[in-house]
């Protein structure tokens, strides 16, 4: 361990960079000799020749975006001395050296144009690193040989788990770029994609290939495009910012170089046409995944946004971003708000991916906006891995709550009960967690429940002390005792239907209303308020998730038709209809529980067509949506004077609802000692983004409020 170190010390050594001016390091191949991949013909050593240069005087050179994946190390000679790399590094520089792809130019390659071992070399290296990748004649993205089925150098040969996606996995990059050429041309001739005309054929129905005159494609042709698509390097963090910045961008598959569009173009068609959601059931039915083709489509509208151009419409009605990041900022100036505003907007916009050292989930994103940023005169803090992980996290989102215009960030905070970053302050996310749903990213919501009231901010970074103003709601008074994931994914609705009963007389007739409309913050998948006919999704899904308790959701030869005693634990449906006659449009009775249950029963026995189960579960659909995109981690409650909203899981009975100057939604606090018994300001941890049913809108500034200066630990 020892003698690696020095070799590698030497190495660095004997090429320093300069500070001023900012310089880099290129490497360039020694040698370059044709050889057969197939054969394993790999024998030689690979010999890099590296050397520094001022960024701006450098030769032209070309940027390698790939993933370091698997961590099995294996030798190569830079500048004469041993250097170890990772197993998917070493595939694409036999790769290049096979000479297929200018061997003889330089490239630079982070892993080992950095010492990463040199925590301040690797800080000023990284708050660099956009202006690298934009000054870089072209950007490779390497996303492994054809067999490498995650595209990281995991896979040693063939996948015996998908012997097709090797065998097919020419016809898949043919795919992808004749996908590519007849959806421009589609586009030419006037048609349009992102339409009903364009989304009304199913899965491989051959009225699509005849659209775009494509001859129909097998299905492992298909699911090898899918595993192009499926590659480590479409999920990592730092890949976002490569893929962005790039001036020109290439894809290299195995001996394939694809262009940049063409990828975007089948992302595109796989989104538009609704196949990607086909194909992602057919090959991954065992559980949620993300759509193929999503995050191609996350890279384009990032580069778009990056170069200062206008994302195109279309993308943005595909991609959950928050829309503000679509815009091009306004020239001639941005504000040092509207800069940590970007800043904000783009790490929570690439939460979803991954990062093999945490602090790169806050620098990646970091470094990406400095470089769009670059022509106006903005403060941005700066990388630092001499730092922990909290630490980024804390420091970073302190500046981004104290500059920013609002207290968007806020909304980020997850349920407690799912960070893994220990020693966050109460109030900062965890963007180590890939996935969290605020609910003004939910489509068609925007929330505001303290319209015209501007942020109140001051941070104590010594005592992690956050000081805002707001107003008290009420108090949590009481929750039921299933999570919303439990009374959707199961039938705990009994449970809830009694919490109505015994906690929501304050709605009187209303009460079934306030209920539903609260179960999915008001939001029917399209709008918001949700539409009144969202009542009868509602009812539909009750009925839905009972009857495939009792039934199942598969096709059987036999199932026993239910007895009338089985609806007696149903009874309090009948009471709350009987307390509150307009709940009828929204709650089912005991006999329509029964009477859908036995034609679900007839269904799923094939006594009646299997065609009529999306007939009838049709309705909830909508439902189904919208509760989808909020009950993750949230609970019901009600507060001490009758007001219904969902709160975060980790919610408890007294905490407290408040408002705050600069926030959209509600947030729950959670009352604690302040550090200085002289201070007499009230003292809180911060609990999560709340709502408030009646009250996201402004109605809370009719009342007689009271604003007051509160600190949050």
């Amino acid at each position: 361990m020892a003698s690696a170190s020095v070799e590698k010390s030497r190495l660095y050594g004997d090429v320093p960079l300069a500070a001023v001016p900012f310089s880099i390091r290129l490497l360039q191949i020694n040698n370059s000799r044709p050889e057969d991949k197939s054969k394993g013909n790999w024998s030689v050593p690979i010999s890099l020749n590296m050397q520094t240069f001022p960024l701006d005087a450098a030769p032209p050179f070309r940027c390698l975006s790939y993933v370091w994946g698997n961590p099995e190390l294996h030798s190569i000679f830079v500048n004469g001395q041993l250097h170890r790399i990772t197993k998917n590094l070493l595939g694409f520089l036999r790769r290049l050296r096979a000479g297929s792809s200018r061997p003889d130019g330089w490239v630079w390659v982070d892993s080992i144009c950095i010492d990463q071992g040199d925590a301040v070399e690797r800080t000023q290296q990284v708050k660099e690193m956009g202006a690298i990748y934009s000054k870089a004649d072209m950007v490779m993205a390497w996303l492994g040989w054809e067999w490498d089925r995650q595209g990281d150098g995991s896979d040693n040969g063939r996948n015996p788990l998908a012997p097709e996606v090797e065998y097919a996995s020419e016809y898949a990059v043919d795919l992808l770029v004749l996908i590519a050429k007849q959806l421009r041309a589609y586009v030419a001739k006037g048609g349009k994609v992102w339409s009903k005309n364009f989304s009304q054929y199913a899965l491989d129905d051959p009225a699509m290939y005849t659209m775009l005159d494509i001859t129909a494609q097998s299905f492992k042709t298909w699911r090898a495009l899918m595993a192009v698509l499926d590659r480590q390097w479409f999920q990592r963090a730092w890949i976002v910012q490569e893929a962005a910045l790039a001036k020109n961008l290439v894809v290299i598959i195995g001996d394939r170089v694809v262009a940049w569009d063409d990828v975007v173009q089948t992302c595109i068609f796989l989104q538009a046409s609704g196949w990607a959601f086909g194909m992602m059931h057919v090959i991954d039915p065992t559980g949620y995944r993300v759509p193929y083709g999503y995050q191609g489509l996350h890279f384009a509208s990032l580069r778009a946004v990056c170069r200062l151009e206008h994302a195109p419409h279309s993308l943005g009605n595909v991609i959950s971003l928050p829309s503000s990041v679509f815009p091009t900022l306004p020239p001639p100036t941005v504000s040092q708000a509207q800069a940590f505003d970007f800043l904000a907007q783009f790490i929570i916009s690439t939460r979803p991916f991954a990062a093999s050292d945490l602090r790169d989930k806050v620098f990646a994103p970091l470094a990406m906006v400095r470089q769009a940023l670059a022509p106006y005169s903005v403060s941005l803090p700066d990388p630092n891995y001499t730092v922990l992980v909290q630490t980024v996290y804390n420091e970073t989102t302190a500046l981004m709550i104290e500059h920013s215009s609002d207290l968007y960030l806020l909304s980020e905070v997850e349920d407690r009960s799912a960070t893994k970053t220990q020693g966050l302050l109460s109030w900062v996310p965890d963007y180590s967690l890939t996935t969290h749903s605020p609910f003004n990213e939910i489509p068609g919501v925007n929330f505001n429940a303290l319209p015209g009231r501007n942020k109140q901010c001051t941070i104590d970074r010594r005592t992690g002390s956050l000081t805002l103003t707001g107003c008290y709601f009420n108090s949590i008074e009481a929750m039921p005792s299933n999570t919303l994931d439990e009374m959707f994914n199961r039938d705990a609705f009994v449970p809830l239907i009694d919490f109505c009963i015994a906690h929501m007389a304050h709605y009187g007739n209303d009460r079934a209303e306030a209920l539903w409309r609260t179960l999915i913050a008001d939001n029917d998948s399209t709008s918001s308020p949700a539409s009144a006919e969202a009542a009868a999704g509602f009812k539909r899904i009750l009925e839905l998730k009972i009857a495939i308790v009792h039934h199942g959701d598969r096709l059987k030869d036999n199932l026993e038709q239910l007895s009338d005693s089985t609806w007696a634990a149903y009874d309090n449906f009948d009471q709350l209809r009987a307390l509150a006659p307009a709940a009828e449009t929204a709650i089912p009775s005991t006999s329509e529980l029964a009477a859908f249950a036995e034609r679900w029963r007839l269904i799923m026995t094939r006594v009646l067509p299997f065609a009529e189960a999306k007939e009838v579960a049709g309705p909830s659909a909508v439902i189904a949506l919208a509760a989808g995109r909020v009950y993750a981690r949230r609970q019901l409650m009600v507060t001490q004077s009758g007001i219904v909203g969902l709160v975060p899981v980790s919610s408890q009975k007294g905490d407290q609802v408040w408002f705050l100057e600069g926030g959209k939604m509600g947030y729950v606090l959670r009352p604690t000692s302040g550090l200085d018994v002289r201070d007499t300001r009230k003292t809180f941890t911060f609990v999560g983004e709340a709502y408030i049913h009646g009250f996201m809108r402004g109605e809370v500034l009719a009342e007689e409020t009271t604003f007051e200066e509160i600190v949050i630990r």
